[in-house]
């Protein structure tokens, strides 16, 4: 577990509780009611850990290893869903059926394995997107930077250092244009702005 990963499981469970949560049947947690948005929405999912025979399978599914800062989220969380899609990180979906109540994240094979973008180089791990715009957000597994592209070209509209601080600034970012009852500030945008 990295401090940052902690930081922001942290400030979700402090920050969002006071609007309800709900643990469900298989250890994941859903934290603030967005009734704003819907009657049964909430701000942040916090996806249940995976065992490491589930990494394995994961990493079999992408026929590639997962990048140990990756990883390290995957074995607290199997992705996050924060501020209602905003930014979603993705993990291992084990199943599609909608009746079960359970919910799952947007599956890590979809972008790294079946809609690629192009010119992606073979180290971009895809990791997550965001809802607005549809952008992507991807690991560099040789120099351990996150970069955004959008969905159809890899080519890099943002980049940090790490994935620590993509997580970090990117929830601090969000959490500046969420008001303290997770209601979009009018007129702000959830995509970041291009580096320059």
């Amino acid at each position: 577990m990295t401090p940052a990963i902690e930081a922001v499981l942290g400030a979700i469970r402090d920050g969002y509780r006071r609007l309800g949560s709900e643990a469900q049947g298989d250890g994941t947690e859903l934290v603030g009611r967005a009734r704003h948005l819907a009657p049964e929405a909430w701000l942040h999912v916090i996806f249940r850990p995976l065992s490491p025979a589930e990494v394995e399978e994961l990493e079999a599914a992408l026929a590639r290893p997962v990048p140990q800062e990756y990883r390290a989220l995957l074995e607290r969380c199997n992705g996050l869903y924060l501020f209602s899609g905003s930014l979603s990180l993705d993990g291992l979906r084990t199943s599609y059926e909608r009746t079960s109540g359970t919910r799952q994240p947007f599956p890590l094979d979809i972008p790294n394995v079946h809609e690629r973008p192009a010119g992606a180089p073979d180290s971009a791990f895809f990791l997550g997107g965001y809802e607005e715009d549809g952008s992507l957000a991807y690991l560099d597994a040789e120099t351990g930077a996150v970069c955004r592209c959008g969905r159809r070209s890899a080519r890099p509209l943002n980049r940090w250092e790490s994935f620590d601080g993509f997580l970090a600034a990117e929830f601090a970012r969000l959490s500046a244009i969420h008001g303290q009852d997770g209601v979009l500030v009018p007129g702000a945008v959830t995509t970041p702005a291009p580096d320059r």
